[in-house]
């Protein structure tokens, strides 16, 4: 499972400072976002699916913000996520790939919009768990609303974008100041 998509998913919102739309409000947008995901079901973008998936995404985003801010996620959103792990039973899938194991955990019985809500939860899921939890932050830049999972320690931004932003505005400030002194 892909901790990745998890970050992804709650990345899929506007963006102001990344210059990125909200990708579940228009169909189009959801449906190419979801084909970048091959770990998720193809499934039509209605309006329902849509709505869901934005109540998904406040959970999943929820609990990613208290996880960036080191507290305790609320109870609400874990167990919202929770309900959407309880869909399913499992099954695991060996396979041997481009020359190496993969082990897959395969969900049972669910609709294609289910198993993909409970692929978004079990990735939530998997980064919380996982050693990379700890390196989860927001992006510092101040009207970015984007989560990174550190890759660097002094990582502090999304993308080299808001980090440029960020620089770029602290020497116009210095700039300014020494002008005005």
């Amino acid at each position: 499972m892909s901790w990745g998509l998890a970050v992804d998913f709650a990345n899929t919102v506007a963006c102001q400072a990344c210059r990125c739309s909200d990708v579940l409000s228009d169909p189009e947008t959801f449906t190419r976002w979801n084909r970048a995901h091959p770990e998720l079901p193809d499934v039509s973008a209605t309006t329902a699916l849509r709505g869901d998936l934005i109540s998904l995404r406040r959970d999943v985003r929820a609990i990613l913000e208290r996880q960036a801010a080191k507290r305790p996620p609320t109870s609400a959103s874990v167990g919202r996520l929770n309900r959407v792990l309880r869909t399913s039973s499992t099954h695991w899938r060996a396979e041997f790939v481009e020359r190496r194991w993969v082990l897959t955990e395969v969900p049972e019985g669910l609709s294609p919009t289910q198993e993909w809500r409970w692929r978004v939860a079990r990735a939530t899921v998997d980064l919380l768990a996982g050693t990379l939890g700890g390196k989860l932050l927001k992006c510092r830049a101040p009207t970015c609303d984007h989560f990174v999972v550190r890759r660097m320690r002094d990582q502090l931004w999304c993308s080299p974008a808001c980090g440029n932003r960020v620089r770029v505005a602290r020497h116009y400030e210095r700039v300014r100041r020494r002008a005005a002194a």
